[in-house]
Parts: structure tokens; sequence; C-alpha cells
């Protein structure tokens, strides 16, 4: 997943099969599409809408799954941290 962080930065994780197989990291948007080169499958998720242009330019066949914030689940961590 990605998380902007402006400035063309973002704070990314890397997995594969749902275990990570690199740190999360604050990194530049051209680093992370550097890391990805070459990989078969690449899907961003997260806050891609920034970056949708760069992702499509530098990797045509990738996939991307904008997120966005759920307020019931929102609600059940406010909830979880009043219970705190």
């Amino acid at each position: 997943p990605i998380m902007d962080a402006r400035r063309n930065n973002v704070y990314a994780g890397f997995y594969e099969n749902a275990k990570p197989v690199m740190a999360e990291a604050h990194l530049s948007f051209e680093e992370v599409l550097e890391k990805v080169k070459g990989t078969s499958q690449v899907t961003f998720v997260g806050e891609v809408g920034p970056f949708v242009e760069q992702i499509q330019e530098y990797l045509p066949r990738t996939n991307f799954k904008e997120t966005l914030p759920n307020a019931a689940n929102l609600a059940l961590w406010a909830w979880d941290k009043e219970a705190d």
C-alpha cells in the first residue's frame, strides 16, 4: 500500500501473497517505481490518485485500487480508543 506523503513522496509497503517482502518506508515515488520495475504483477493500493499518471506512464500494465476511508471503520476505531 502507498500513502501520500506530499511532494511526490509516499509511505510504502511491499507485499507478495499478503507477506511483507520489504520493510515499510518513506520513499520518493520514483524510488517505488524503480523497486517494482521488472516485477511480473504489481497492484498499487492506497492513495494512488495523485500518482495514476506516473504509474500508467512507467508501468502501463499495472493495476491500482484507491482505498477510501470507511466511516464505519473509523467509528469502530474511535470506539476502541474510548474503551482504552
